[in-house]
């Protein structure tokens, strides 16, 4: 009987600071971060928070550094969920109210120059299922080095998840990603290089990002490796590339085959071609992301075309929309397959 009320008792306490919340303020002066009255900063609730833990967060801007050190990123624990939104007295996150925002911003250096922001202004390294990222403008990330290698000194502008051991699979909702600039991902590059990389993301927004090579909104990079994002409810406006200004699937000697559902395209720009998405693979590769019900509006690319691929996508009810979009759904030399939409 003492064996198991130990054992009882040592689940509850496990529980118990596994659900630990800490509670957090731009101003960041408190000492526990147990109460909003005693909010600490962001990084010090990175510092303490466990798996299974969860960090509230006060409306108002975030800077990942500050030092003005570019390297530096809010560098997210797995199994840690961080809720957004909050004016700083709430007692539950269903008390949150949409004008309440809080922002993660690279920008530490001189304001409104963008050439001494952040590298990447938040990381994900083997981040679980559990991990939850909510209710979060991410903003300012500049991840622009000329170099030929992905990383995060040009990849990843926003968000950088990587896979390293595990297989990273967060889930970041209602979250938005503007104003961010690198090579290959702008707003968010998925490293699914070494490990499978598969995160989720739901009713999240990617306006005005700028990618110089691919990706403008998301780069799935699953070259010699596996990166199979589930992509739902979810818009994307006014990003830029060379190629797929929304999102970028790289299958390259790997597989990148996604699924984008409900997802809304509107004026992106892509100086080659895929306005909306590019698939790339090659060396036996696999790029075949399966889009379904989503729509597509005054994309615009060289080649005029809002999804463009080296091989095959599989497309379903999919609609464009307005005199200016994109051209055809079925790129030259593709084998996409158009599902039969019985609501159209």
């Amino acid at each position: 009987m003492k064996k198991v009320f130990l054992f009882v008792c040592l689940i509850v306490s496990a529980a118990s600071v596994a659900a630990q919340i800490y509670y957090v303020s731009p101003e960041g002066n408190g000492l526990s971060g147990l109460s909003w009255d005693d909010a600490i900063s962001l990084e010090d609730a990175l510092a303490k928070v466990e798996h299974g833990g969860e960090i509230w967060m006060k409306e108002g801007t975030y800077l990942s550094s500050s030092s003005g050190n570019r390297n530096e990123s809010f560098v997210i624990p797995s199994g840690v969920a961080i809720f957004g939104g909050f004016k700083g007295h709430e007692t539950s996150v269903a008390q949150r109210v949409s004008s309440a925002k809080t922002i993660l911003s690279g920008d530490i250096g001189r304001m409104g120059d963008n050439s001494d922001n952040a590298f990447t202004v938040v990381k994900l390294v083997d981040a679980d299922e559990s991990t939850l990222l909510d209710n979060i403008t991410i903003t300012g990330g500049q991840s622009m080095e000329m170099t030929r290698d992905r990383n995060r000194t040009s990849a990843g502008g926003g968000l950088y998840i990587i896979s390293e051991r595990a297989t990273s699979q967060p889930h970041i909702q209602n979250c938005t990603f503007i104003d961010n600039r690198a090579r290959y991902g702008a707003a968010v590059y998925i490293d699914g290089t070494k490990n499978d990389a598969a995160p989720t993301f739901y009713n999240c927004q990617f306006i005005s990002n700028t990618a110089s090579f691919k990706g403008g909104g998301i780069y799935n990079d699953g070259e010699s490796g596996r990166a199979n994002s589930r992509i739902t409810s979810c818009y994307f406006e006014a990003n830029k590339a060379d190629c797929g200004a929304g999102i970028t699937n790289n299958g390259k000697s790997g597989e990148s085959n996604p699924l984008i559902v409900e997802s809304l395209f509107v004026a992106n720009v892509s100086m080659v071609t895929g306005a909306a998405i590019y698939n790339q693979q090659g060396s036996g590769g696999d790029a075949s992301p399966i889009i379904q019900s989503c729509q597509y509006e005054r994309n615009e690319s060289e080649l005029n075309q809002d999804i463009a691929d080296s091989e095959r996508v599989t497309v379903a009810s999919s609609h464009r929309h307005g005199a200016h979009s994109g051209g055809t759904l079925q790129p030259k030399g593709s084998r996409t397959t158009i599902a039969a939409d019985g609501n159209k």
